[in-house]
């Protein structure tokens, strides 16, 4: 089948959106395509790889078809009481359907009061749609920032300088924002960025390849790799191990057509700057690559990733930009060394984190409370609880220093830095550091106390903006909400992190933040607030959670900690296929809820104790309040060791007495006091159920939900 080739050529793209765009742009010819019926089934790339670059998005589909396929189409026309005159003709409004059609009146059908026609499209040539499917296509790519450029009307994250649409090797002519469509690519920008022509993928390849634009991503990650691997000395696995090394390398691979490796030097007295300092300049500010040497200790090397140019001349201008940047932190770091910690907290008075939830400083003062709070509950001494208050008072200090003013993706960092200077405690001085966060698997206790304050920052936050009205609304969460309840979920998960839901540390901070003197609005309205946040959270996070277990856990342990409801769901997603299993606790959990739909009044949390045996007509209810009964010592036994797998079983041994009951008892009989007895009976089995969750959210394919 012939190919269809789009090239988009544009300005600079930004390196974190090349990739989607241009997966964007093949998943909207795909779906424009099929569409028009010029497919047969999904779209197959000519290439194996995806090929992009800064200045180019390509999609090359190798199956379209040249013509359309024929289709039959069904349009309606006027209702019957227009259609028609008194005596029965066509009116003028059918009459002007019809001839929209190219149909006669009497082919019409008439149904549902309307009439009918159906009406047969031969399939047209595929250069004949292509143009208006590419034009679509290309404007259906979204960026988060967009821009508009000319006396153009489109946005796109940068101007489009050209457009490549070739199809069987013609050109499929359009234009776009004054850019017509054309057979001509170009080379590297300054390299070679002469046209020339292409037919087809291939060609188009071939010919950047000889303008020094290597389209395929992969082939430059690989030669960046290979690179880096030899002027380091160090295998790729060594290098993948620091944790800059690999996000380095893809922005690389995005700002680059054609990458070289150029090996540069600073001078050696910026060395006594701290090592995160001059690891952080190079890789985030400069796109630069340290140079460890053997024993791991960095050396004033560095490597630079090229598009081109002089290597001397790209040298000498690398190796001047980074010691004017390291000259100032060090001017910034000399500074700093001049004050305390205390000096720079007492200056976060005058730093306002928001108008109505106060200074830095008074924030300072609320982790300390929390701190203090949630420290008891993992360290046993003062000897350890008192650095962790300690890390809490100081971890905000350095938003006032002349380094984090200069860097600011070093806040905390240089916090931890400083106060391992001045001699605070390991506790302290580790959890400052690593506060902003976590360290997903401590190994001392400073780390696991720079877990407890990462989350009770991020509680803090969260509790302050939900509680002055500040909820994230669509895309937009400018405080950062989302990102604050998504590190709660995940500290949870951590080694030695206490038994504390998300929840519960939230609250916990809206009480100390009214302590403090902030008005805030209701617990309630914070609760929902959140809860709304936490349950979009597990969606995202969680997707291979089926949205009735998430949603049966939920209903009842909403306000549990993230393993817990995580455990709980898991047992469920094991049995999902377990019908009878399922059916044992929905049978109960389905009448008790329909009951008190109705108005009937239940016991808010049932026992035994409110079921009468008097009451029972049969020797089945006895027998389901005995397995009630010896089943309750059991779940409550196993609920304390979070063994929910265990109770899942002691819930399987319940299905005979449950379908016996059922199978011979009617519930909802006329006699109330037989019928609130047998709902008492039925709400306290279903209280056990609920240890796991809501069974009555499950949903069992083929069977409708009442």
């Amino acid at each position: 089948m012939p190919e269809l080739l789009v090239e988009v050529g544009c300005e600079e793209l930004p390196a974190h959106a090349i990739r989607n765009a241009n997966r964007q742009l093949f998943e909207a010819l795909e779906r424009n395509m099929q569409e028009a019926t010029l497919l047969e089934g999904a779209a197959e790339r000519t290439t194996s790889r995806e090929l992009c670059t800064p200045r180019r998005l390509i999609a090359a589909i190798a199956n379209v078809k040249a013509i359309q396929s024929d289709r039959t189409l069904e349009r309606r026309g006027p209702s019957l009481k227009s259609a028609y005159l008194a005596d029965g003709s066509p009116s003028p409004a059918l009459l002007g359907f019809c001839k929209s059609l190219g149909i006669e009146p009497k082919n019409v059908q008439t149904r549902e009061n309307y009439v009918w026609a159906v009406v047969h499209v031969p399939g047209k040539p595929a250069r004949e749609i292509l143009g208006e499917i590419i034009s679509d296509s290309i404007q259906s790519i979204t960026f988060e920032k967009t821009m508009r450029w000319g006396g153009g009307r489109m946005r796109f994250a940068r101007p489009i300088r050209w457009i490549v649409s070739v199809f069987d090797g013609e050109i499929v002519p359009f234009e776009l924002e004054s850019v017509h469509s054309s057979n001509r690519s170009r080379g590297h920008r300054f390299l070679c960025p002469e046209e020339f022509e292409v037919s087809d993928c291939r060609s188009l390849v071939e010919g950047l390849r000889k303008r020094y634009v290597e389209p395929d991503p992969e082939e430059r990650k690989a030669r960046i790799l290979d690179s880096c691997s030899t002027l380091m000395k160090k295998s790729i696995e060594e290098l993948k191990k620091y944790p800059w090394f690999c996000p380095l390398v893809e922005e690389n691979v995005f700002l680059t057509e054609h990458p070289i490796a150029i090996e540069g030097t600073f001078q050696k007295e910026f060395l006594e700057l701290p090592q995160e300092v001059l690891i952080t300049a190079m890789s985030k500010h400069e796109r630069f690559f340290p140079v460890f040497d053997k024993e791991e200790n960095l050396t004033n090397r560095f490597i630079s990733i090229s598009n081109g140019g002089e290597p001397d001349v790209v040298r000498a201008g690398n190796e001047w930009v980074l010691n004017a940047r390291f000259n100032d932190a060090l001017f910034f770091f000399e500074e700093d060394r001049r004050q305390t910690l205390e000096e720079f907290l007492e200056k976060t008075k005058n730093i306002l984190f928001q108008e109505r939830l106060g200074t830095v400083y008074e924030r300072a003062e609320r982790l300390v409370a929390l701190m203090r709070w949630i420290a008891e509950e993992v360290f046993r001494t003062h000897e350890e609880r008192g650095p962790c208050e300690l890390a809490a008072r100081y971890c905000k200090a350095d938003l006032s220093t002349g380094l984090v003013s200069e860097f600011p993706e070093l806040q905390g960092i240089v916090g931890g830095l400083y106060a391992q200077r001045e001699g605070f405690p390991e506790i302290a001085w580790k959890a400052i550091y690593h506060h902003y966060e976590g360290v997903p698997e401590p190994k001392s206790g400073g780390e696991i106390a720079a877990n407890l304050l990462c989350s009770v920052d991020s509680a803090e936050r969260v509790a302050g903006f939900l509680g002055i009205g500040e909820i994230p609304k669509g895309s937009s969460d400018p405080y950062g909400i989302r990102a604050a309840v998504t590190k709660l979920v995940e500290l949870q998960s951590y080694p030695h992190f206490p038994r504390i839901s998300a929840e519960s540390i939230v609250m916990k901070a809206v009480e100390v933040l009214r302590e403090g003197g902030v008005t805030l609005s209701s617990d309630e309205t914070i609760r929902e607030s959140f809860r709304e946040i936490l349950y979009g959270r597990y969606e995202a996070m969680f997707p291979e959670i089926r949205y009735d277990v998430r949603d049966a856990v939920w209903a009842v342990h909403a306000a549990d900690t993230t393993p817990r409801f995580l455990a709980r769901a898991k047992v469920f997603q094991k049995y999902i296929d377990d019908i009878p299993f399922l059916r044992t606790g929905k049978r109960p959990a389905n009448i008790v809820h329909a009951a008190r739909k109705k108005g009937i009044s239940l016991p808010e949390t049932p026992s035994k104790e409110d079921v009468s045996e008097k009451l029972f007509e049969h020797p089945c209810e006895k027998k389901l309040l005995e397995a009630t009964i010896a089943a309750e010592k059991e779940i409550l036994e196993l609920e304390q060791r979070e063994d929910y797998e265990g109770m899942a079983k002691v819930f399987r041994s319940l299905q005979k007495p449950i379908a016996d009951f059922f199978d011979q008892v009617m519930v909802m009989v006329d006699n109330e006091k037989l019928r609130d007895n047998r709902l008492k009976m039925l709400a306290y089995l279903d209280s056990l159920f609920r240890k796991l969750g809501d069974f009555s959210r499950i949903v069992i394919e083929g069977e409708s939900e009442k």
